[in-house]
């Protein structure tokens, strides 16, 4: 009798926290899943940023919104970054991008902490803009200036890993394939000049 009752217990619990599978609920703020599985990085504010192409001869400029991660990244230089083209950008309606789209005006990247092949001088990286990826945000508001407001939301994107060689740039497909789904990503600051 009380083995059919811990039988149970645990078939209830099992039942109720979506089994081993580590499901997740897509519908909350920064819900990520890799391969399928609960993938979970915690993050630091949202960071708008402007910077000139070409310093001091051009008059294009990259927009980017920065998650960066909130651990063991003291520069910053690590997470996720959204660029956007703001002439393209219908504040209110959803702009989509997938891979393989002729234009670029939006991608997301992300830039683990962990996962590299230091001793080979290889770094894992993450892009909408790879193999079948796809990028769906909202802007709404969007003053693409210094000090400009921007706020939206990334509602759903699907990135695939890749390794970059540091020294060659050489591009390698992991094996097996990594795929990385965020959903819900929520973002309102302002834009700030970067050098970088």
């Amino acid at each position: 009798m009380k083995e059919k009752t811990i039988f149970l217990l645990v078939s209830v619990f099992l039942v109720f926290s979506g089994g081993c599978g580590g499901s997740v609920d897509i519908t909350r703020d920064f819900a990520m899943m890799e391969n399928g599985r609960e993938y979970r990085v915690l993050l630091d504010k949202p960071v708008g940023s402007i910077r000139e192409q070409d310093v001091g001869f051009s008059t294009s400029y990259d927009y980017k919104i920065t998650f960066p991660l909130k651990k063991f990244n003291p520069m910053k230089a690590r997470g996720f970054e959204l660029t956007v083209d703001p002439e393209v950008v219908e504040t209110g309606e959803v702009m989509t991008s997938r891979a393989g789209d002729d234009n670029h005006k939006f991608r997301i990247n992300y830039y683990p902490s962990m996962g590299h092949k230091l001793s080979e001088g290889i770094l894992l990286a993450y892009s909408s803009g790879m193999e079948s990826g796809s990028l769906n945000v909202r802007f709404d508001v969007l003053e693409p200036r210094i000090g400009g407001r921007v706020k939206g939301k990334i509602l759903s994107a699907v990135l695939y890993g890749y390794y970059e060689a540091v020294d060659t740039a050489e591009i390698t497909k992991p094996d097996p394939p990594k795929k990385l789904e965020i959903y819900n990503f929520p973002f309102d600051t302002v834009f700030e000049r970067s050098i970088f």
